[in-house]
């Protein structure tokens, strides 16, 4: 069984703030595990759903869902800071650790979604400031056009039935969305 008291020693008056990622199961962060799974896997035009269907079971293992989706709230960058002296209150503006731990996670997240990512893809969803944009702007991009390609698919079939050379296009297409 694994010991789970902490140690929470005093270092004397050296108020030096470190900077500590979020801790998961067993006092991992969640890029202290190897991600290197979704390394094989390169968005592409033709791949969304295949490449979604790989990303959010590690992005879900690891806890970061709600980077991508927009529901873990950035908090602020600095923070008011009340000490109490002879004379009165004195209240400094100071950076938050907060703000600093939820930036690391997300850029740590969205440079691993761009590394999943073809350059052709980069470069058209390239310029996001956050993870969710970056997953936003993946999805309106890339999600309509694998939707786009199943809402045609059956008015394709009908046509086939005329023209054995569109039935032949016709199954590659299918295959593919199977794939993905």
């Amino acid at each position: 069984m694994a010991n789970t008291s902490h140690n929470n020693q005093s270092h004397g008056s050296n108020s030096n703030s470190t900077f500590q990622a979020p801790v998961l199961m067993n006092n991992l962060t969640p890029f202290s595990m190897n991600l290197t799974q979704a390394a094989s896997v390169k968005l592409d035009r033709d791949n969304f759903l295949f490449w979604k269907n790989v990303i959010m079971p590690i992005v879900r293992g690891r806890g970061l869902e709600d980077y991508l989706l927009g529901t873990k709230v950035c908090h602020p960058q600095f923070v008011n800071s009340q000490d109490a002296t002879e004379t009165g209150t004195t209240v400094e503006i100071i950076p938050n650790p907060e703000y600093s731990r939820w930036i690391s996670v997300d850029q740590l997240l969205m440079g691993w979604l761009y590394a999943s990512m073809t350059s052709e893809i980069v470069m058209r969803v390239m310029g996001c400031n956050n993870s969710s944009e970056l997953w936003k702007a993946i999805n309106e991009n890339y999600g309509i056009l694998n939707r786009s390609r199943v809402t045609f698919l059956p008015l394709n079939c009908r046509e086939s039935e005329k023209d054995p050379c569109l039935w032949i296009n016709i199954s590659a297409l299918s295959r593919n969305l199977l794939i993905i």
